[in-house]
């Protein structure tokens, strides 16, 4: 009879670990982008400084 409820919390901690895994996945896939588009952005900058001879 003890079994029982030690297996509905095992599962509730399972449900909740992959649940936190796939969210940590998305916000690190996410936060590639963003570092990609943001590299991307500065080195245009740069490109536009040397360009223009202009220090933003």
């Amino acid at each position: 009879m003890i079994h029982q409820p030690l297996f509905f919390v095992e599962m509730l901690l399972a449900k909740f670990l992959r649940r936190l895994s796939v969210s940590r996945y998305k916000y690190s896939a996410q936060n590639a982008e963003n570092q990609e588009t943001l590299n991307k952005v500065q080195e245009e900058l740069e490109f536009n400084n040397d360009e223009t001879g202009l220090f933003i």
